[in-house]
């Protein structure tokens, strides 16, 4: 009966499997290292024959719904599967809604690769920078202590320290990563295993990643919308003038944004929203939200 139910909520979420972009990418999240072809395919299916029974049933079957992952167009979704970085990045993109990009130039992150937009809004966003050899290794599995990091620095939380954790390898998890592991396993995000390891280096499995991302947005308060002080300003050449934005609801887990001109040759405008008037025209200035991407804009007329 218990699974009959569980069917019949994946019957009416009405899943598309997608293959190509989203957290459906080429193989669905395939362990990376193969050509990947840039091919969609809707396929309405029933269920995932693969997830019923799945502890992360459940996280899964949100995700879904909510169009962070998909499955394989064969209808399974293949839950121990590993994940590779650039995979759960373009998860971690869908679920927080990032649209501003920044230019990369990574080794092995190229402009054709299917993965290169949603590195460039990792980039942007501040959650990822790559190695010390300047790659960033998209087609490498993702490790559990990788994904913390990645995941305290999207949720912005505090890293500055660290509580002792009880996991029977403990002293295998990294320094650069034991503050993040340790955020998250304060704020109720991650477990250990029923044999008290935490296994820090072991790749992260799809199930397991669709329950990280599922638990952090629990209860997270998005940005539902931005508006500037002023639509419209005049400015003489040489003057500036800083324009407030009110960011709603009040409580909104990230209010972060950014700003650009479309022309900075007539005015510019710096991270705080203080715009220079340069040149004599008009421009637009634009706010946009990192989460959800929630715009809002001012037109600027620049006199002598």
């Amino acid at each position: 009966m218990v699974k009959v139910k569980k069917l019949s909520v994946v019957i009416l979420a009405t899943i598309l499997f997608t293959v190509a972009v989203g957290f459906g990418v080429p193989q669905a999240w395939g362990a990376g290292g193969e050509e990947e072809v840039d091919v969609s395919v809707d396929v309405p299916t029933p269920t995932l024959t693969d997830i019923v029974d799945n502890w992360a049933y459940a996280q899964i079957s949100s995700l879904i719904e909510k169009g962070i992952a998909s499955g394989y167009p064969d209808g399974t979704f293949k839950p121990d599967n590993t994940v590779t970085r650039a995979e759960f990045i373009v998860m971690i993109n869908k679920a927080h809604g990032y649209i501003q990009t920044k230019d990369v130039s990574y080794s092995d992150v190229m402009p054709e690769d299917w993965f290169y937009n949603d590195i460039a809004l990792a980039a942007a966003a501040g959650y990822i920078a790559g190695y010390d050899d300047g790659s960033m290794q998209p087609n490498s599995a993702i490790t559990r202590e990788q994904a913390s990091v990645i995941l305290a620095k999207v949720l912005k939380l505090d890293t500055s320290g660290y509580k002792n954790l009880a996991f029977t390898d403990a002293n295998s998890i990294g320094a650069w990563s034991l503050n993040s592991v340790s955020a998250l396993f304060d704020e109720g995000l991650i477990s250990g295993y029923p044999d008290g390891t935490f296994k820090p280096a072991a790749p992260i499995t799809r199930s397991e990643a669709a329950a990280l991302i599922d638990k952090s947005l629990a209860g997270r308060i998005a940005v539902t919308e931005v508006s500037l002080q002023k639509n419209a300003l005049t400015l003489k050449v040489g003057f500036s003038e800083t324009i407030f934005v009110m960011i709603r609801p009040n409580d909104a887990a990230d209010k972060e944004v950014a700003w650009s001109s479309d022309n900075p040759e007539i005015a510019s405008v710096n991270n705080a929203g203080y715009i220079t008037a340069n040149a004599v025209g008009e421009c637009t200035v634009t706010v946009t939200s990192h989460d959800g991407g929630k715009t809002d804009t001012c037109l600027v007329t620049v006199v002598p």
